[in-house]
């Protein structure tokens, strides 16, 4: 298995925001660091679940519940940043 994860092509920061907002119906301007569950009106319980399988698949990180309790879109990067998930 962690042959696979040396062949996966690591987003950056911005491209995984944007996929969030894909998800979610938006563009990706209009998700910013600061949108919560509570400003972006299509992040539902069926977009966490989407946003789980998107951290698994797009940056080899376990896809975690604990990564929903994020209260922001930064907050929710920042930690993904800090495992590593994203390209330099």
């Amino acid at each position: 298995m962690p042959e696979l994860l040396l062949h996966l092509k690591r987003m950056s920061r911005n491209e995984f925001r944007a996929a969030m907002a894909e998800l979610m119906g938006k563009a990706p301007e209009e998700i910013s660091d600061a949108d919560t569950r509570d400003t972006v009106e299509s992040w539902s319980s069926l977009a966490d679940v989407q946003l789980l399988h998107l951290v698994s698949v797009e940056t080899g990180i376990a896809a975690e519940e604990e990564l929903l309790g994020y209260e922001s879109v930064g907050a929710l990067l920042d930690e993904l940043e800090r495992r590593g998930a994203f390209q330099s």
